[in-house]
């Protein structure tokens, strides 16, 4: 089989018209009867994902499996384009992504992947392009069977990771709700089914693609719970809950005691929504964003140089609130230093929410001086001296202190607004 897919790859369409109707006979009849094997028989793994992968194949070129079945020919080669014309793409891969053999499943998520990284999930539905709203459907069912896979069938933790970072690529432009085992569900609902997946995984890979996942959710929570606040039907503290059990896990994702790839991805969050984390723009989080703050102040000290570039570029979102450097500067300077952008980063903060909550935000900056003193005079038979990880070489208290205490005294001039 891999030898055929291998000619069939380099071949002319006229000179191999006959080997691939051969090929294609018998690939389709390998995908509509996957049953009749016995499961110990050596080498059925490799069969049923060579199978695959030529029909794979057969999705991204023209003249191959799918020229027959499903009309590459007449299509362009960027492989997702199917969806456009066909539902039958989808229901191929809805079959493959049912397979029993993890490997098989895998192998059908990683093209996905790929093929949404070249391919805006929103041109699905654009009528410029003559997509007809029944493509569109198909392409929801895939959708829902992702997230079902996600929150339900799926137990392989290889393709745990590989179903989170596929919707993470495609989840933001997809309207909610969402379903899930016949079951409506909410954005905020959805956020919630992270946070308990991301509390029972023991697995850092797992851990680290849901909170990635999870990040593209943050707009859609921030608005549909400013609305429920607004209806002013139930409690706060009940409706933002689910938020602030999501922030603590972020906060935990980026403590120093974790794996750099979760400090990555922590980053990565915080600088996707710095402003609904950060600036809280209709003041719906109350003090629950300076755990946003700490997060950010945490990870611009880093010992990680990739952890510390990754947050950098929040400074260019927030550069509106920082007065200390000529008007501008920021606007043509996407990336600061991280050292220079942590004290623009309590600059901002300050300059944000000293008019909105005055006490939290001098709160908040004595709370850090205490934490990082509290860290320092730890005694050293606490001091886990064999758990490097757990130690941040890079982070300078003394340093910290006094950019805090620079802006505590700073706040100490501004006028008081009653």
């Amino acid at each position: 089989m891999q030898f055929l897919l291998h000619m069939d790859q380099k071949s002319s369409i006229s000179s191999t018209r006959s080997l691939r109707l051969f090929l294609n006979k018998v690939n389709q009849q390998e995908l509509d009867d996957t049953t009749h094997y016995s499961s110990d028989i050596p080498g059925l793994t490799d069969f049923q994902t060579t199978v695959v992968n030529y029909a794979l194949v057969g999705l991204t070129s023209p003249g191959s499996f799918a020229s027959t079945e499903f009309d590459v020919e007449s299509l362009d080669n960027t492989g997702f384009s199917l969806l456009h014309s066909a539902s039958k793409y989808v229901t191929l891969l809805l079959k493959l992504l049912c397979s029993k053999h993890y490997e098989v499943r895998l192998q059908v998520l990683q093209y996905m992947k790929e093929t949404f990284r070249v391919t805006d999930s929103c041109s699905l539905r654009d009528n410029s392009d003559g997509i007809e709203d029944a493509n569109y459907e198909s392409f929801l069912v895939l959708h829902s069977h992702l997230i079902t896979m996600a929150f339900s069938l799926e137990k392989h933790p290889a393709c745990l990771v590989e179903v989170f970072n596929l919707l993470t690529c495609t989840s933001g432009k997809m309207e909610f709700p969402w379903h899930l085992n016949d079951k409506s569900m909410s954005c905020i609902e959805v956020l919630q089914l992270t946070s308990e997946l991301r509390n029972a995984s023991r697995r850092d890979e797992v851990c680290c693609a849901v909170h990635g996942f999870s990040g593209t959710l943050v707009p859609f929570v921030y608005q549909q719970m400013q609305e429920i606040l607004l209806q002013k039907t139930s409690p706060v503290e009940r409706v933002l809950q689910p938020l602030s059990e999501w922030l603590a896990l972020l906060h935990h994702s980026a403590r120093i005691d974790q794996s750099v790839e979760s400090r990555e991805v922590a980053a990565t969050v915080i600088k996707q929504n710095a402003p609904w984390l950060l600036e809280d723009p209709t003041d719906i989080l109350g003090i629950r964003v300076f755990t946003s703050w700490k997060v950010l102040v945490d990870i611009l000290q880093d010992e990680d140089a990739v952890v510390r570039d990754i947050i950098a570029g929040v400074v260019w979102q927030l550069r509106r609130h920082i007065t200390s450097l000529d008007k501008g500067v920021l606007d043509v300077v996407s990336h600061v230093q991280p050292t220079l952008a942590l004290e623009l980063s309590i600059e901002a903060m300050v300059n944000i929410w000293w008019k909105k909550n005055r006490d939290a935000c001098l709160t908040t900056l004595v709370e850090w001086i205490e934490d990082d003193q509290d860290e320092k005079d730890k005694p050293a038979s606490e001091e886990r001296l064999f758990e490097r990880g757990e130690i941040n070489t890079y982070r300078e208290e003394v340093t910290f202190q006094r950019l805090v205490g620079k802006h505590l005294r700073l706040c100490s001039k501004r006028p008081v607004l009653l």
